[in-house]
Formats: C-alpha cells, sequence, structure tokens
C-alpha cells in the first residue's frame, strides 16, 4: 500500500509539472501571435528599392524563425499532451488499484474480526505472537494430515460396524463371556510368544553350537590328516622304510620305461606293473585286462620282461651323472626283484643281469 502510495505521488507531481510546461508553451505561443504584423503599403510607398528589399528579407528570415519555433513548440506541446494523457491514464489506474487495495483491506479485516471471534484468540496480537514463534509447521501440518487420515478410517470402521450390529441387541452376559475368553486368548498368546523367544534362543544357540562343532571338526581333520603324514613319515624313517619307499618309486618309473620296449614286444598285449607289496605283475589285455603273476609267463614272454627292464636299467643308470647313495641303495633294493626275473629268463641274460649290478 505505501509503495502504489509513493508512486501516486510521484504521477502527481510529474503531472503538475506538465501542467505548468504547458501553460508555458501556451503563453509564448500567444506571444508570437501577437509578434506578427501587418504591412501597410503607404509605409513602404515612398522608401528606397534598396531599403525595402533588405527588409523584406529581414522580415521573411525572422517569419521563417518564427514559423520553425512554432513548428518545434506545437511538436512538443504534442509530445507533452501525449505524456500527460499516459500520465494521466496512469494516475487513474493507481487510483482505482487504491480503491481496489482498499476494498480488500476491509474484506480482509472483516474476515478476521470473523474469524477471531470464531477461534481461541482474543485479539490479532496474540495471532501474531504465535505466528511468531518457530512453530515446525511441515511436522504438524504431516500430523495433522495423519490425524485426518486416522479419523476417516475410523469412522468408515464404526460405519461398518454399526451396519454389521444393526440387528443384534447388545447382551451383557454375552459380553462378559466373549471379554473372558479374549483374556484367555490373549493370555494364551503371551505364553506362546514367550515360548517362542525361548525356542529362538535356543535355536540360536544351537546354530552357534553347531558352528562351533563344524570348526572343531575341520581342524580335527587338519590334525589328523598331519597325524597321517607324520606317521608316513615316521614308517619312512624308521629302520629301511625310507629306502623301500624311494625304491618302490625307481621301480615303478623303472616299470613305465620297460613297458615302453615290452609293449612293442608284445604288440599291446602284455604289460608289466607294481603291485602294492612291490612286485612284478602282468596284465593282459586279452583276458579282459586282468592281472597275473609272472610266473606264468612262457619261456620267451619272460626273456622280453628281463630284456626290457634290463635295457631300461641301463638306460637309467647311464643317465645318473654321478653314483649317488640314494641310486645304489635303490639299485641294491630292485637287486631281489631283477634277480627274480632273471631265474624265469635265460642264463647270458642272468650274466647280463650280475654285470649291471
Amino acid at each position: 500500500m505505501t509503495d502504489i502510495e509513493s508512486k501516486l505521488e510521484r504521477a502527481n507531481i510529474k503531472l503538475s509539472g506538465l501542467e505548468i510546461e504547458e501553460a508555458q508553451k501556451q503563453t509564448q505561443i500567444n506571444q508570437n501571435i501577437g509578434h506578427l504584423k501587418h504591412l501597410n503599403w503607404a509605409d513602404y510607398q515612398s522608401g528606397e528599392r534598396a531599403t525595402v528589399e533588405n527588409e523584406y528579407h529581414t522580415l521573411k528570415a525572422e517569419n521563417l524563425r518564427i514559423e520553425q519555433d512554432y513548428n518545434t513548440l506545437t511538436d512538443r506541446l504534442n509530445k507533452l499532451n501525449s505524456q500527460f494523457a499516459a500520465q494521466n491514464s496512469l494516475v487513474q489506474s493507481i487510483q482505482e488499484r487504491i480503491i481496489n487495495i482498499r476494498s480488500e483491506i476491509l474484506h480482509i479485516n472483516t474476515t478476521i474480526e470473523q474469524l477471531l471471534q470464531a477461534s481461541v484468540f482474543n485479539a490479532i496480537d496474540q495471532v501474531k505472537e504465535t505466528l511468531a514463534e518457530n512453530l515446525p509447521v511441515q511436522k504438524i501440518r504431516a500430523e495433522l494430515e495423519q490425524f485426518q487420515i486416522q479419523f476417516e478410517t475410523l469412522k468408515a470402521q464404526i460405519m461398518q460396524l454399526d451396519k454389521k450390529l444393526a440387528d443384534k441387541v447388545y447382551d451383557e452376559a454375552v459380553f462378559i463371556q466373549q471379554e473372558a475368553a479374549l483374556e484367555e486368548s490373549s493370555h494364551h498368546l503371551k505364553i506362546m510368544t514367550e515360548n517362542v523367544a525361548k525356542c529362538e534362543q535356543e535355536l540360536n544357540q544351537l546354530e552357534t553350537a553347531y558352528e562351533k562343532k563344524e570348526t572343531l571338526l575341520q581342524q580335527q581333520m587338519q590334525l589328523n590328516l598331519r597325524n597321517d603324514n607324520l606317521k608316513q613319515l615316521f614308517n619312512l624313517f624308521k629302520g629301511a622304510g625310507f629306502v623301500q619307499y624311494v625304491s618302490s618309486i625307481y621301480l615303478r618309473q623303472l616299470c613305465d620305461h620297460a613297458n615302453i620296449r615290452f609293449h612293442r614286444m608284445t604288440r599291446n598285449q602284455l604289460s608289466l606293473q607294481i603291485n602294492e607289496n612291490n612286485e612284478f605283475e602282468i596284465i593282459d589285455y586279452l583276458n579282459e585286462g586282468k592281472s597275473r603273476s609272472v610266473k606264468t609267463l612262457s619261456g620267451g614272454q619272460a626273456f622280453q620282461v628281463s630284456l626290457s627292464l634290463a635295457l631300461a636299467l641301463a638306460e637309467s643308470v647311464q643317465s645318473i651323472p654321478k653314483p649317488l647313495k640314494t641310486s645304489f641303495l635303490s639299485m641294491k633294493a630292485l637287486a631281489p626283484k631283477i634277480s627274480l626275473l632273471s631265474i624265469l629268463s635265460s642264463k647270458p641274460y642272468l650274466t647280463c643281469t650280475k654285470k649291471i649290478e
């Protein structure tokens, strides 16, 4: 309201200035009109031509200047009239707006008075004090909306219950009986809830114990495996166990090398292998791959086995750069096996075998 009044005051001041300027311009125009003169022939009849022409040119120039001034002033006057009309229209618009604002203010004041009468506040100052407090408006609004939703929900439930109980009559005895049944059910539910909580606690304890048991079982498996490894190492280093272990590995390698020639000699019908007791066995592929003793071989087959082993043993000895202890131990452990096969073969091979040893 104050902003509009200040604008109106500035517009009135400008309008007054325009009115004063218009009066000044009108006065100047009237003065210029009064300066206009009508020439008389008698005044110039006896004058010289040159004098008259000079005065003519002077008057003509003066008239042109006055005409230009008149046109300029007329243009300025028209502009001022246009500005005056615009300012006058603005002033009227502002005045109408002021009237409307005063009407709205009056209506708002009336509404405020009516609201104050219908509220718990006695004066507008109390409302201002309340608004000045830093209240959580959004929170209060959310609570009000939630309350409204709950109120409408409860109202709808009450209406449904009214419809449901419209044809029923209230019976005190039935109500007491139902209330007792409800209390009993609530007590039973409480007991069941407590039992469920206890069972959940026991289940958690059992799960924890089971996890610990699994961890202990894994540790036990690792310890058992370590114990087996230690026992195996103990058996290896006990007496001649380690020598037997190394000789067993070497004997299997020797058997693999011997099978390369033995397969070619028997056309892949027979194969040589070592059993769990470190004894030679024959795999007969013509008899469904079953194993049998080397003693069941014919003379020619025994010779083929002995020759394959002798050549494999010779190649193995030649591949060793220096005579190592472990190699000699392995050779000594293999000696009974080779000797066993040499008995099955011919006498010249026996001599060869002794030379290799």
